[in-house]
C-alpha cells in the first residue's frame, strides 16, 4: 500500500456540497486542517505541497507531503479518537471530481457563508455530518498556513492572509501553523490580525447609540444614515 493510501485511511473528509463516500465513526474531538491540493489548487498547503516547487501543480502526481512526519502525525491523531476534517477555500473548483478517491473534503466554492474565515463549513459539518454529537471545542484544533504571519528572518514572505487563524478564532478552537503542528516548532512567529474585532464589540455590551440619549427627544420623522463594513447587517433594525 502506498504512503498516500495509508494516509487516506485516516482521513474523514467531505466535499461540500456534494456527498461522496462513506462517513467515519463520530467523535466529540475534531482535528481540522486547511487546504487539500486539488487540481489547480494553490501550492502553499498545510498537509501537502507541490513536488515540482511550482505555484500550481503540473498534474495529479505533482504533490508531496508538507513534511515526512505528516502521515504518522495524522495516524497518531486518529488513534486518539479525533475526527480529521479538511476545510478549504477553492472558488475556482467546480468540476473534475475524482469519484474513485477514497477521501472527502469540505470545499467552499465561493459562497461567502461557507468561505473561511466564515464558519459555514464547520457549522454544516457539526450539524449534519457528526451524527448529532456535540463537539468538544476545547479539545479540538485547526491547522492552517494562512496565519497572518509577517515577513521575517525566519519567513521569507508574509502569509497570504490570516483566514485560517481567524477561522479557528471564530469557531472557538485552538490553532496551530503547519510548522508548529507537524515540525514541532516552539517559536511563535509574529502575526497581524485585523484591527476590528466583532467579538470584542459583542462582549462589551455597548449602548445602541452614542450618546445613549441620541434619539430620545425626537418626535418627528427623521432620516438616519448608517455607515459600516459590507455584510455588517446595516439593513437590520432592532
Amino acid at each position: 500500500m502506498s504512503l498516500a493510501s495509508r494516509l487516506w485511511d485516516y482521513i474523514a473528509v467531505r466535499k461540500w456540497p456534494r456527498t461522496l463516500q462513506t462517513t467515519p465513526a463520530m467523535t466529540k474531538r475534531v482535528a481540522s486542517m486547511d487546504d487539500w491540493l486539488l487540481g489547480g489548487a494553490k501550492k502553499d498547503g498545510t498537509v501537502v505541497t507541490t513536488k515540482s516547487g511550482r505555484t500550481f501543480p503540473t498534474d495529479e502526481h505533482d504533490w508531496r507531503f508538507f513534511s515526512d512526519s505528516v502521515p504518522q502525525t495524522l495516524a497518531t491523531v486518529a488513534a486518539q479518537n479525533f475526527r480529521i476534517v479538511f476545510f478549504t477555500n477553492q472558488r475556482a473548483l467546480f468540476s473534475g471530481d475524482d469519484q474513485s478517491s477514497i477521501v472527502q473534503v469540505f470545499v467552499s466554492l465561493g459562497s461567502l457563508q461557507y468561505r473561511k474565515p466564515c464558519t459555514g463549513m464547520w457549522e454544516h459539518f457539526e450539524k449534519y455530518e457528526n451524527g448529532g454529537i456535540s463537539i468538544n471545542r476545547q479539545c479540538s484544533f485547526y491547522v492552517g498556513d494562512a496565519a497572518g504571519r509577517i515577513c521575517s528572518s525566519l519567513r521569507g514572505k508574509k502569509d497570504h492572509s490570516a483566514a485560517d487563524r481567524l477561522f479557528a478564532l471564530n469557531i472557538g478552537i485552538n490553532f496551530f501553523t503547519p510548522e508548529q503542528y507537524f515540525l514541532k516548532q516552539t517559536h511563535i512567529e509574529n502575526y497581524i490580525l485585523p484591527s476590528f474585532s466583532p467579538s470584542l464589540s459583542l462582549d462589551a455590551k455597548l449602548c445602541l447609540f452614542e450618546p445613549e440619549y441620541l434619539f430620545c427627544h425626537i418626535s418627528s420623522v427623521f432620516r438616519c444614515l448608517f455607515i459600516g463594513y459590507a455584510f455588517s447587517l446595516l439593513g437590520f433594525f432592532p
